[in-house]
């Protein structure tokens, strides 16, 4: 058998009495490295939403938070006159 065929390892079989074992399974290592690297990706958004996001309550109140604070400082600016 061809050892260096790069898509399968050669196996030793018992009870093969030629000497050749079986194929291996081929795979796109392409997508293989697309898979694991989407995978990674995922994984690592799923810790950054864990780790930095808000819920929609909490958005609303300091939405809320800074509009009252703008408010309250508008209200006390003192017109210049013209």
């Amino acid at each position: 058998m061809n050892t260096n065929n790069r898509y399968h390892e050669p196996t030793a079989s018992a009870d093969d009495s030629e000497g050749e074992g079986e194929m291996g399974e081929i795979i796109n290592l392409n997508r293989y490295r697309k898979l694991r690297d989407q995978a990674r990706r995922d994984q690592e958004a799923a810790s950054n939403r864990a780790k930095f996001g808000r819920t929609k309550t909490d958005a609303q109140a300091e939405t809320k938070t800074r509009e009252r604070a703008r408010r309250d400082l508008d209200s006390k600016k003192i017109d210049e006159p013209a």
